[in-house]
Order: structure tokens, then sequence, then C-alpha cells
């Protein structure tokens, strides 16, 4: 679940319960939910696809089936018909506070994948001590070495942009048409436009009507690892515009790994893989930065040393032996408590016999 409250806005306080109130609209039935895993376990068994359109179709209607069932048998009450506004308040309040507690007391090792998470998870409560950050490995990182001499911003006349993932508001999509929407005419038309993304028919005619104002738009339904590199070829920034605090986006490394810079939001992790860039990060949620950020990229009045100071991608084998040591370092620890423990236990139960010894 994102921290994205009420599907419009970044979720950076709850307020003690208050800003989940009128948020969370239904709470999910777990049997549902689990059905819904067992489904797609069993499928996968026998290698038939989840995410064809013929099963979401059958899936949409056994959904719904099940939901008038449901209702007709009134089985249960909905969430709002249970409790009343305080009690949902304190539910809310609680719950969170059981998650974090629980973390504090019981888990050995916080990983965030990204220095905001981490100060989210402290902010949240989270002992500090127990966070470590670990950026995740990728298979691309070989695609980093393989591109550093490609040259940088070296568009003569056309930029070419990209924005890879959903076109969802959380992810920043709207909103980078908006963004897009106020770019000067005399350098959109310079623009050529990348879009990967799967259709959601009510962005892609707004995108539509966007590009006419630019040089060209080249549109992918969804993208896969086989097609990245087709994707990327001729593209010279990457854009990763978050609204919400959107842990290290996968796509910003993929992107970055293929030496293409990434124009990105304040918010999340993503700006982390370039240092937090000035000229390359904008304000979340900032139309007024974000054109001005872009224009000053497209214009080359920009940090041009971008990758002198950018993260270097992490691999596969790196990123499992970091994982590796960390896990035998909480296993070793593990080991030398217990051992310590039952020294202790050896010393109380000798104290005790000398006691009892001299008792008698």
């Amino acid at each position: 679940m994102n921290l994205w409250r009420d599907e419009k806005v970044n979720c950076i306080d709850y307020k003690n319960g208050h800003n989940c109130l009128n948020c969370i609209h239904e709470i999910p039935n777990p049997n549902g939910v689990k059905k819904a895993l067992f489904l797609g376990d069993l499928l996968r068994t026998f290698n038939i696809k989840t995410d064809t359109h013929l099963f979401n179709t059958l899936w949409s209607i056994a959904i719904k089936f099940n939901a008038l069932i449901y209702k007709f048998k009134k089985k249960s009450k909905n969430f709002n018909e249970k409790l009343d506004t305080l009690e949902k308040i304190e539910y809310f309040s609680q719950r969170r506070s059981f998650f974090v507690d629980s973390i504090n007391d019981y888990v050995d090792t916080v990983l965030p994948v990204s220095k905001r998470v981490e100060d989210i998870c402290i902010n949240y409560g989270i002992k500090k001590k127990l966070c470590h950050t670990v950026y995740i490995g990728t298979e691309h990182s070989t695609k980093f070495n393989e591109n550093k001499d490609k040259p940088f911003l070296a568009f003569d006349g056309i930029m070419t942009i990209c924005y890879m993932g959903y076109m969802r508001n959380d992810k920043g999509f709207e909103f980078f048409l908006k963004g897009l929407s106020s770019i000067d005419e005399n350098i959109s038309k310079n623009i050529r436009i990348v879009i990967a993304a799967k259709k959601n028919d009510y962005f892609f005619d707004r995108l539509i009507k966007t590009s006419r104002r630019y040089h060209s738009l080249c549109y992918y339904n969804g993208y896969t690892h086989s097609n990245l590199d087709e994707i990327l070829s001729e593209v010279d920034l990457g854009i990763i515009p978050p609204l919400w605090e959107d842990n290290l986006p996968q796509v910003a490394i993929e992107i970055h790994s293929r030496h293409i810079p990434i124009l990105s939001s304040s918010a999340g992790g993503a700006s982390e893989i370039h240092r937090r860039n000035p000229d390359f990060t904008f304000k979340v949620g900032s139309i007024i930065d974000f054109k001005n950020k872009l224009t000053s990229i497209y214009n080359k009045k920009c940090d041009m040393q971008y990758f002198a100071n950018a993260m270097t991608p992490i691999s596969m084998h790196a990123h499992i032996e970091e994982l590796m040591t960390i896990y035998t370092n909480i296993i070793s620890d593990k080991k030398t408590i217990s051992s310590l423990e039952k020294k202790d236990r050896f010393k109380n139960s000798q104290t005790s016999e000398t006691v009892i010894s001299k008792a008698s």
C-alpha cells in the first residue's frame, strides 16, 4: 500500500489516525485476498499467465459475482457500519502503534531501499539502530559500464525525454502531463516524447492532446526487460515525477544504468541516484520548478558533470553479498547472545545451589 491519501495527496502525516478515517473506504475481505493469491499460484503451476485480458475479465466477473452473494447473505456489516467515528480513529492509531512496536520488539533489522525510506521509518518511530539502508541490485548494472562513453546530453536540436512505469496519479503521470503543457512552445516543438506505460484511456487521450505541441510521440503499451534497450536507445533524459514517497523506483535504476540522466521529483528515493543533484531535482508537485529544470536541461544550463557524483548501479551479485553479510552478522549476534544467556543461567543455577546448600 502506498502512502497516498485518498488517492489524491502524499500522506506525510496520518494525524494519529484522523487522516485515515476517510481514506480507506473499504476494508479488503481477507478471505478474498487469500483466494486470489491461491488462484494465482495455482494457475502459475500450470504455466497459465495471470496478466492476460481473458484472465482479468474472468477474475472481474468472479469478484462481482462473489460480491453479490456476499451482500445477499449479509455475512457481515461493512466497516463504516461497525464502528463510530472515534472508534475508527482509535483503530487506525492503535494499528500503527502495534506495527511499529512489533517491529521494534521482534525484528532484528530493517532494510530500507533508500535513505528517504529510512528517514520515514525513523520518523514513524522505528528504532534508528535497526535501520540499515540497502540499495537494491539490478541485472542492468552491466549496462552502466557499457554506456560510460556515451556523450552526455549530446542531442543536436531535438531532445528525447522518456517516462516509463504506470499511468497513475501517485506515480506523477498526470503531473507530468501538466508539466509538459507548461513548457514554452519554442522548446516543446524540439522535444521528442517516449512513453512506456500500460494504456489508461483517460490519460492516453490527454497524452495525445498534449503531445501535439511536441516534436513527436513514441508510445509503448508497457515494457519488459527484453525491449528496454529499444525504448531507451535514443533517450537523452528520463523523467521520474512521483507525487508520493516512492521508495526507489526500479525504472529509475534501469534508465540510470544506461548512462541516461534522470530529472526526478524531490519525493521518494529516485533523486538519491544522482545524490539529489539540484539541477536534476524539482520540488515535488511544483509545475513551475519542473518547467524551469526541464528548460535549463534543454538549454544545457545544468551540471554537465552529472555522472561524476552519481551512484554506480549495484549488481545483483554485490547486492546478494551485502544481504548475506547482514544475515550472517544477525545469526552470529544471536549465537553470541544465546551463549551469554546460557552462561548467565548456569551462574544463576550455581548460585541457587550454593544458597540451598548453606540453608540446609
